[in-house]
């Protein structure tokens, strides 16, 4: 199934580090009466090691010091060479309101000085998904655009996207081309689609490629149940495969597609996502039927220790060697010396006036405040106990108010906090999600 576009800190394997370090993430969370703020921790100090396949050791550790804005982002890092102190690689960042990533600048240490080597850039919509992703390198003193996409959204009048279009950068013609495009059905009031056409750009036209329909949806909203058909002949659709999905008590869960050969359903692929304790991801795996068993043909997965107060300090990562089909050792790192960051001190009577209902809630809540300035756009973002960003909207206050409906029915059951940002003042609130 496709995955609408969402915030991104750039899924770049060479800044691991980075995403480490968002893990190592324990948040303090407190909106009881007369308490006003948020406090997240995070390490200003990161250790990372990679595994030498050839000689069966750890190299030596790089050493990370992430800066962090006062929202408790990270705003630059420095790598540095752990014997000689040299440093090699320096990230800075930046964000909008709603704390998506704008922009991301790698700079190399060459000859005593900082030189630019690649930037990646961001935007969203209102709605917080990512409608541009390019990425540049430094050539001749001016950066050039190596890849990128575009993606552009179409909503209905209850804020479901019923289309999304995508559109790749060509290092030929220097431009966007259109590439693919979804097509999202949805069955009466409900925001889980009930089907979607996957189609093909090919000869200047939308060509039909696949179709997912048949979708079946647990109480939390997650799909269970859907089957996919190909678009054969140019003419008709034909059904080939079905996919099942499971959502183990102990958490994670267990993606199951069989292909449907000589009328006969036959295993095919099978993606299982290991628990999260602590809210933090710990791996996957993508298996192959062979016929009598499965076999591996990717993964990561991570072990993790966390100290007395929840921060994460060690995480042990392995990944599936693609020749052997075994786990095999890849990274480590160590997290220490944490920061804490209260965020959110806000107005009492701003506080007073915002509500959160139903709270707990097993699918929806309503936020409302008033008393804001008319028309004048909020921003509402939703965390995770890890402070990870989850959702991010920007809404209009209309006659200065705003009443916005949140859907956290997709989200795992846990606590999450609602920020509210307007121009009058923060408010961060406690949402209960069973």
């Amino acid at each position: 199934m496709p995955t609408f576009a969402q915030s991104t800190d750039g899924a770049d394997e060479a800044r691991h580090w980075h995403s480490a370090a968002c893990a190592a993430i324990a948040p303090i969370e407190d909106n009881l009466p007369g308490v006003r703020s948020t406090t997240v921790r995070r390490p200003t100090r990161i250790a990372s090691y990679v595994w030498s396949g050839s000689t069966g050791r750890w190299g030596s550790p790089t050493i990370n010091n992430p800066v962090y804005n006062q929202m408790a982002n990270v705003q630059q890092a420095v790598t540095v060479d752990s014997a000689t102190l040299v440093p090699t690689i320096r990230t800075t960042y930046t964000y909008n309101a709603a704390n998506l990533t704008t922009s991301l600048l790698d700079e190399s240490w060459v000859a005593g000085a900082w030189r630019n080597t690649t930037q990646f850039l961001y935007a969203y919509d209102s709605q917080g998904r990512t409608t541009e992703y390019i990425g540049q390198g430094w050539v001749t003193n001016a950066w050039v655009t190596n890849f990128g996409y575009q993606i552009r959204y179409v909503y209905d009048a209850q804020n479901r996207v019923t289309e999304q279009t995508q559109s790749d950068w060509s290092t030929t013609t220097r431009t966007f081309q259109p590439t693919s495009r979804y097509q999202y059905s949805y069955a009466g009031t409900t925001s889980n689609y009930s089907s979607y056409v996957y189609q093909r750009w090919t000869n200047n036209a939308w060509v039909n490629s696949t179709q997912q329909n048949a979708f079946v949806y647990d109480a939390q909203g997650r799909a269970t149940y859907y089957e996919t058909q190909t678009w054969t002949n140019a003419t008709t659709w034909q059904l080939a495969s079905r996919t099942t999905s499971s959502f183990p008590a102990g958490g994670g869960s267990v993606r199951l597609t069989e292909q449907l050969v000589g009328g006969i359903w036959q295993n095919s692929t099978r993606f299982t996502e290991f628990p999260t304790p602590n809210g933090i991801g710990t791996g996957f795996s993508n298996e192959t039927w062979t016929g009598s068993a499965w076999q591996l043909d990717s993964g990561n997965r991570f072990t993790d220790v966390f100290n007395a107060t929840n921060d994460l300090i060690r995480r042990f990562r392995q990944n599936v060697n693609t020749t052997t089909r075994a786990w095999v050792n890849a990274n480590k790192f160590y997290y220490s010396n944490f920061q804490s960051f209260v965020l959110a001190t806000n107005a009492p009577a701003l506080q007073a006036q915002t509500q959160l209902f139903p709270n707990p809630t097993t699918g929806t809540a309503t936020l409302q405040l008033g008393g804001l300035r008319p028309q004048r756009p909020v921003q509402i973002a939703v965390f995770n106990t890890l402070g990870q960003l989850v959702q991010a909207q920007a809404v209009p206050a209309q006659a200065g108010t705003v009443s916005q409906v949140l859907d956290v029915r997709k989200l795992p059951a846990g606590v999450y906090s609602v920020r509210l940002h307007a121009a009058e003042g923060t408010v961060v609130k406690r949402l209960i999600k069973q």
